[in-house]
This record gives C-alpha cells, sequence and structure tokens, in this order.
C-alpha cells in the first residue's frame, strides 16, 4: 500500500469535481487556474509532476472516464461533452443535459447521467438525444437519482437514491438493472456507492467511508458494513462522498476540513479595510446586524447543533437567545424587538421561530414549513415574514403572518424560473430583490419585481448574483458574485430605476447559505458584517491517493461473512 497527497490549485472550488481513471494512473478535475477564472478540466497522471489542461473545456464539471480511460466525459450546465485524454482534439458534444451532475461510461456505447430533480437519463456515447433510464419513486418522495456507476459486466447502475422525507434530504444506494425500467434499494442509509472488483460497494454514510460484501450474480449486499476511515469530506444534505475508486484498486479522497473552524465577525469598509468584532472566534455562519445598527444576530455552530446569540456592540455582551438543538438564519423584526430564525429537534419538522432580543422570553412559533423553511424577510410593519423553503422537486418564497395564516409568494411579473432563492424585502415593502435560475442554469442573477402590485420585472444583474440586501433607505442593492461584494444604486423616485453595478471589495468571508445572505451590511451602508474564514478553512484542498489498498479491505471486510 502507498499513501500521497496531491495538492490541488489554491482556487479549486468544487470537490465533488473529480474522477480516477479505470487503470488508477490519472485524476481528472475541474477547477479555477486563479480566482475569477472560468473552471475548466485538467488531468493529472499520477507518473507526472504536473496536471494538464484540457482546452475547451470551460466551464466542464463532474468528470467521469470512459471504460478504456481513452475519453473524460463531463457537463457545462447546458450540454453533456467528452474529450480525449490525449487533448489531441476539442471536446465533442453529446447531447443536451441542462445541469448535469454526473455520469457512468458503459461498455455498450451507453452513458447514464444525472441532473437535479430528475431521474437518471441514457444518452448514447456517439451522441443523441436523452432518453429515461430510471423512474422517480413518487410513493418514496424521491426527489432525483445521481451518482450512478455501472457495474462489471455492464448489466446493471449503482446510484444515490435522494428522497426528501417531512423536509428531511434521505440518501439510500439504488439498483437497476439495465434491462429494466424498476429500482430497488441496496443500501438504506448512505450515498455515493462504488464497486470493488474485490465483491464489495464502499459507500458514504455522514463523514465515514464504509464497505459491505456485495454479490454480483445477486446484486445484493451481503454481511454488515464495516467503517474504514472517518474524516472524510463528505455533503451529507447533498448525498456527495467526495471520493472515488478505480478497478486497478486506487482510492482517492478529499479529507475532511475542521468540523469546528475558528471563524471570526469582522466589519468591512466599502473599501476593503478590516476591524474585527470584539468575540471570540468560533464556527459562526450567518449573522445579521439589527435594524438600528447597535445589535448583531449571529448562528454558531457546534457539532451536530447549533445556535442562536445577540451582541450588543455598545455594552460588548453577548446572549444565547435559541435552545433548540439546531436554530440558524437569524433574521430581525423591523422594530428590532426579536430575533426570528428556523429550527429542528431530534429531526423533527423545521420550525419557524420568534424570540424576544434580550433573551428574556420563551420563543414563539410562527408554524412549520411544508419543507426546510428559512426565515428571510419582514414587511415595514412587521406583521408578515417572508420565508424560503425548500421543497421535494421545487423551491419557492411563501411567507406567513403574526396570526399563522400562509401564503405563497409567487414571482410571476415575467417568465418563469427553475429555481430561485435569496428573497428581500425593499425597506418600503414595494419590491421583491431575488436570485432568479433559468432553466439549464447554474448561475443565477438579481431580479426585482413589484411585491403584491402590478408591474414589471427588472433584472439587475447579468453576470451572476446572490444573496441580494436592501440599504435601509433603499437607495442601494448589495449582492455577492464569486468573492465579491457588490453595490448596485437605485435612482430616486417610485420607479426602480438600478444603475450599474459597482465591485466595493472582494475577500475570503464566508459564502455558505444559498438560500439567503450570510452577510449584513450596517443601516448607513458604511460597513458590511462578514465571517471571515478559518485558517484551516483557507489552506488549499488536496487529494489523497492510497495505492494497493484492496488488501487491507478484503482483510478488513472479508467476502461471505
Amino acid at each position: 500500500m502507498m499513501r500521497f497527497s496531491l495538492q490541488l490549485p489554491a482556487s479549486w472550488p468544487n470537490l465533488r469535481e473529480f474522477a480516477i481513471s479505470p487503470d488508477g494512473n490519472a485524476v481528472a478535475y475541474s477547477a479555477q487556474e486563479s480566482a475569477g477564472t472560468t473552471p475548466r478540466l485538467s488531468l493529472r497522471r499520477l507518473d507526472q509532476f504536473d496536471a494538464v489542461a484540457l482546452d475547451g473545456t470551460e466551464n466542464g464539471r463532474y468528470p467521469f472516464f470512459s471504460p478504456d480511460g481513452a475519453w473524460v466525459g463531463f457537463g457545462t450546465g447546458s450540454a453533456l461533452k467528452k474529450i480525449s485524454t490525449s487533448a489531441a482534439a476539442s471536446p465533442i458534444v453529446l447531447a443536451e443535459v441542462a445541469s448535469m451532475r454526473g455520469g457512468t461510461w458503459i461498455d455498450d456505447g451507453t452513458i447514464i447521467v444525472s441532473a437535479p430533480d430528475q431521474a437518471l437519463q441514457r444518452v448514447p456515447a456517439a451522441g443523441g438525444a436523452p432518453v429515461p433510464f430510471a423512474v422517480l419513486d413518487t410513493s418514496r418522495h424521491e426527489r432525483d437519482h445521481h451518482n450512478p456507476e455501472v457495474l462489471p459486466g455492464g448489466k446493471a447502475v449503482i446510484f444515490t437514491i435522494h428522497e426528501v422525507q417531512d423536509g428531511r434530504n434521505v440518501f439510500r444506494v439504488g439498483i437497476q438493472a439495465l434491462s429494466s425500467d424498476r429500482h430497488r434499494v441496496v443500501i438504506d442509509q448512505g450515498f455515493d456507492a462504488h464497486y470493488v472488483p474485490t465483491g464489495h460497494l464502499v459507500y458514504a454514510n455522514g463523514s465515514t467511508l464504509l464497505a459491505v460484501a456485495f454479490d454480483l450474480l445477486t446484486l445484493e449486499a451481503t454481511g454488515s458494513p464495516v467503517k474504514l476511515l472517518d474524516g472524510l469530506a463528505t455533503e451529507p444534505d447533498n448525498g456527495v462522498g467526495n471520493f472515488r475508486v478505480s478497478a486497478s484498486g486506487s482510492l482517492v479522497f478529499v479529507p475532511e476540513r475542521p468540523r469546528n473552524p475558528a471563524r471570526t465577525l469582522v466589519w468591512v469598509d466599502r473599501s476593503g479595510r478590516e476591524s474585527p468584532v470584539p468575540l471570540a472566534p468560533r464556527q459562526f455562519t450567518i449573522s445579521r446586524v439589527s435594524p438600528d445598527g447597535r445589535r448583531i444576530a449571529f448562528t454558531v455552530v457546534a457539532g451536530d447543533n447549533a445556535d442562536i446569540w445577540t451582541y450588543d456592540i455598545a455594552t460588548d455582551q453577548a446572549r444565547r437567545v435559541s435552545f433548540e438543538n439546531y436554530s440558524v438564519a437569524p433574521v430581525w423584526t423591523p422594530d428590532g424587538s426579536r430575533v426570528t430564525y428556523t429550527s429542528s429537534s431530534s429531526g423533527n419538522a423545521w420550525r419557524l421561530m420568534s424570540v424576544p432580543a434580550d433573551g428574556n422570553g420563551s420563543p414563539q412559533s410562527l408554524g412549520n414549513g411544508s419543507g426546510r423553511a428559512y426565515p428571510m424577510t419582514w414587511t415595514p410593519d412587521g406583521r408578515t415574514l417572508v420565508y424560503f423553503e425548500t421543497l421535494a422537486g421545487q423551491n419557492r418564497f411563501a411567507a406567513v403572518d403574526v396570526g399563522g395564516q400562509t401564503h405563497l409568494v409567487p414571482t410571476n411579473h415575467g417568465p418563469s424560473f427553475a429555481d430561485v432563492t435569496g428573497p428581500a424585502l425593499s425597506p418600503d415593502g414595494r419590491w421583491l430583490a431575488f436570485v432568479g435560475f433559468e432553466s439549464g442554469q447554474k448561475i443565477g442573477n438579481i431580479y426585482v419585481e413589484p411585491f403584491q402590485s402590478q408591474g414589471p420585472r427588472h433584472q439587475v444583474t447579468v453576470d451572476g448574483g446572490i444573496q441580494p440586501i436592501w440599504r435601509r433607505d433603499g437607495r442601494e442593492i448589495f449582492y455577492r458574485n464569486d468573492d465579491g461584494i457588490y453595490a448596485v444604486p437605485i435612482g430616486p423616485g417610485r420607479d426602480f430605476v438600478p444603475g450599474k453595478p459597482v465591485l466595493l471589495f472582494r475577500g475570503s468571508y464566508r459564502r455558505g447559505a444559498p438560500t439567503g445572505p450570510d452577510y449584513d451590511v450596517a443601516p448607513d451602508g458604511s460597513r458590511f458584517l462578514m465571517v471571515r474564514m478559518g485558517e484551516d478553512e483557507l489552506a488549499p484542498r488536496r487529494l489523497n491517493v492510497v495505492l494497493n489498498w484492496v488488501d487491507e479491505l478484503v482483510r478488513r471486510v472479508p467476502i461471505g461473512k
């Protein structure tokens, strides 16, 4: 057995997006060459010191190898393509596939691909229109299938089944024969399974890598799973394991970052100058400034728990205000007297909660979401909360009033979007800013349309943007794009007239909340509350490679026992 690491570019943005060749001698991955550049595929042969960029693979993601290792298949957000590993020719377009999230190449000249909110699809490796391979089982609340991998012999495909049960993401490993139109579950709890020729399935659950004996004849798992290692950099909410195995017995995986990174809260002015908030480093996430600018509400994660705290800037006093198992996403009420947040206890449905900002009082429930519900923005009168909700097959905006009545908040002032996130009401309550994703696009843009009234929709950005926030006087909209904070001036008057976006500053600040902002701005727009990442989080990622590990696998997980 041999172990070593491949150091990746510091700007490598996507953990899941790598593949190992069938012979175990090369790794393909998607990365940016530097911050702000377009990601593309690179190929690193293990007998070479340097990776080779594959020209023409701009925006290439989710690579996978052909059975003979001569080709790499990948997605671009709108198409499935392939490129020769010799890099001697440009990529070839195989099919239009929106937001492809991985694939597997079968010896019979078929490629099975996955995409969000869909069952697996089949595409000819020579090119052609996608056709359904599997069907979502709605009785089990299946949302999509992903991470497909063909088993030896090309008779069946294993893949991850993503279900949404009571607002929770549940992942199982499924299997379907190529000659069948039905699948079944082979591993009840786990995701991102890969077959090893020793007769094992290796898969992830949480941050653990496990193995179980698997019979290729009966297509059944046998015996009990055995833990191989902890500290795998998984994405449990997305069912991504961040590891790959080769037919030759090589293992490649991304090691986990520290579970509780030491982050800091900082103020950053419009030119990028920082000043720290005098709070001890913790695993800060979403943090928000009170309407009067005198207090901060922030989230602290500790292991599997998360709590909401408030901090008084003048008195330098911090107070915990939530006491459920998992509470995140604080939002101030317009008068600053209460903090709204979302909470989940012991796997129960996600609840919208409200608690006095000074902690002197019991939390009140505003209602349960149908899925995961995150508070976003209050109407100026403090009577209606607009929230973001994730459901099986869709994300949407909804609202609940102080009496507990709920209703949907449509974005219907123009063509419909494939997905929406990040709703934010203007200070006068007349305009709703949000992020809209067009069909087949992974990059969203900022849009503004009238809230509960008639009028046109306005597109604020064209090059991407997330997490819109209004200045308290309504004269600017702030948003994030990559590592930058941008400002869009808004003209005076009742009509919405946006100006040209202006980059204010860039920095290594947390950007991990696609549902809403994990930063905030002072009432006068002069400075921003940001979560600075810990040094351990900012260190360049690496791929750990283990060669000839199958003897150890067989020893620890004997076949037939």
